[in-house]
């Protein structure tokens, strides 16, 4: 893969809105995100970033990163929504590859870039 063809990761939780426990839904996922920014920091040009309250967002460096990152967070925001909330959540995901026209600024918030990888 080309150096300048990024991957980018976007998913947000369905049905947000209807969650019986949504601030604490945000704060496990936020928790989530958190770990995964430390797990696969070498991996991630941009951390997963919470966008809005049920969204986020990041730039991975490689597709193998990328689908692990799916399952990991896929896989813990259910196990521990289930049984801290007794809630099922689904996440919807979307990933996009190629560039970026506008320049990572900050590694640390993945907000504020944009092209044909989104």
């Amino acid at each position: 893969m080309k150096n300048n063809v990024k991957i980018a990761l976007i998913a947000d939780i369905i049905a947000s809105k209807k969650l019986k426990e949504r601030a604490q839904t945000q704060k496990i996922l936020s928790t989530i995100l958190t770990k995964m920014n430390d797990d696969y920091s070498d991996q991630l040009e941009s951390n997963l970033t919470i966008t809005l309250g049920d969204e986020f967002q990041g730039i991975v460096r490689d597709v193998k990163t990328a689908f692990l990152l799916i399952d990991r967070i896929t896989l813990e925001l259910q196990i521990m929504t289930k049984e801290q909330l007794d809630d099922d959540i689904s996440l919807r995901w979307g990933m996009g590859l190629g560039e970026l026209i506008t320049p990572i600024e900050n590694k640390e918030v993945s907000i504020g870039t944009d092209g044909p990888a989104y």
